[in-house]
C-alpha cells in the first residue's frame, strides 16, 4: 500500500524537477531542492539522474543552442550599454 503512494508522489516530484530545470536551465542543485521542496540535494541528484535516464533532457539541443545565443546577444546588448554608461561617465570627469 505505502508504494501505492510513493510512487505517484516520485512522479510528480520528477515532473516538478524537470519543469523548475526547464525554467531555470542554469539552476544550481540547491536552488532545485528548496524551489522543489526536497530535503536534501542528493534527491535533487537522484532526480537529475532519473530524467537523464528517461532520455527526457531538461533542455534539447535545439533549446539549448537557441538558449546560448539568446544569451549572446543579451550579453552583446549588455556590453554595449556598459560601453555607453562609461562614455557618459567619462565626460563628467
Amino acid at each position: 500500500m505505502g508504494s501505492e503512494v510513493t510512487v505517484p508522489r516520485k512522479h510528480q516530484t520528477r515532473e516538478r524537477v524537470r519543469a523548475y530545470v526547464q525554467r531555470h536551465p542554469c539552476a544550481k542543485v540547491r536552488d532545485i531542492q528548496a524551489a522543489c521542496d526536497l530535503s536534501s540535494t542528493s534527491q535533487v541528484a537522484h532526480h537529475l539522474k532519473m530524467i537523464e535516464r528517461e532520455g527526457s533532457r531538461a533542455l534539447s539541443d535545439e533549446e539549448l543552442v537557441t538558449e546560448n545565443v539568446a544569451l549572446r546577444k543579451k550579453v552583446r546588448e549588455l556590453e554595449a550599454k556598459l560601453a555607453r554608461i562609461r562614455r557618459d561617465l567619462a565626460k563628467h570627469f
